[in-house]
């Protein structure tokens, strides 16, 4: 059951004023709060939708495929998905990655 987002905030807001005006994560997920996040490749795909150079693009995903956060394959198998520009942004990057 979701709490009420006025309740969540005053309850996080009495424990950072228990402790110098902060709060941990843990905390904030404990009164109820929760956070939204992306996988790498959603958020390389939406940078891509969005229309960045090419160049910041492959730098981006070089990264993630040396961290091991995704595959050359995950990425062009979800491209198509997120419309034409974004694939072909896609492809370009990898194929300047050689891959």
């Amino acid at each position: 059951m979701r709490r009420d987002p006025t309740e969540l905030r005053r309850a996080l807001m009495r424990i950072a004023a228990q402790q110098a005006g902060y709060f941990s994560a843990a905390q904030a997920v404990e009164v109820g709060y929760s956070y939204q996040v992306q996988s790498p490749v959603r958020s390389i795909l939406d940078t891509a939708a969005a229309g960045v150079e090419v160049d910041q693009l492959t730098r981006t995903i070089h990264d993630a495929l040396e961290l091991g956060l995704l595959t050359a394959r995950s990425l062009r198998a979800q491209a198509d998905n997120f419309g034409s520009a974004a694939a072909l942004a896609i492809e370009r990057a990898l194929r300047q990655e050689g891959l």
